[in-house]
């Protein structure tokens, strides 16, 4: 019995040790599942770039991105 119990507790160890792997990187900022290659809400770009893409830089004025934040993208406020 005390094999069977043993063989079961590393059975379940080795099974979530393999889980914890493939699942993906939950953003810090609230939710979404940030590195499954998705842009999906709530992810951005500024809350998950390695999904969403970088945000300023990319020659798209695309939200959040405004005049002052990226006026490289957006073009100089008026």
């Amino acid at each position: 019995m005390k094999r069977a119990v043993s063989a079961l507790l590393v059975l379940l160890a080795l099974g979530a040790a393999t889980a914890s792997k493939a699942s993906p990187v939950v953003t810090p900022r609230g939710g979404g599942n940030c590195g499954n290659g998705k842009c999906e809400p709530p992810e951005d770009c500024n809350t998950c770039p390695q999904d969403c893409g970088q945000c300023c830089g990319n020659f798209k004025c695309e939200p959040p991105e405004d005049c002052h934040s990226c006026p490289q993208d957006c073009g100089p406020c008026k």
